[in-house]
């Protein structure tokens, strides 16, 4: 329940075409990350890569992951 103008600086990411600068996101790039996990942990995402495994979440957010045995 943020307002729609909330900025989260955030750490581990970069937006697409901002080069160096502190990383941050949007209220709906939250609600676009929260969607990609749900489809990841049902088993419906489609990645690409071996390690890291890369699942889209936005145009401007990607989620890299590693193998179930090394991400406890």
């Amino acid at each position: 329940m943020l307002p729609a103008d909330t900025v989260l600086w955030t750490a581990h990411c970069c937006r697409k075409n901002e080069g160096v600068s502190a990383p941050w996101l949007s209220v709906r790039d939250l609600a676009d990350l929260d969607a990609a996990l749900t489809i990841v942990r049902v088993g419906q995402g489609r990645a690409t890569g071996f390690y890291p495994r890369v699942f889209p979440v936005n145009v401007e957010m990607t989620l890299a992951v590693g193998f179930p045995w090394n991400n406890r």
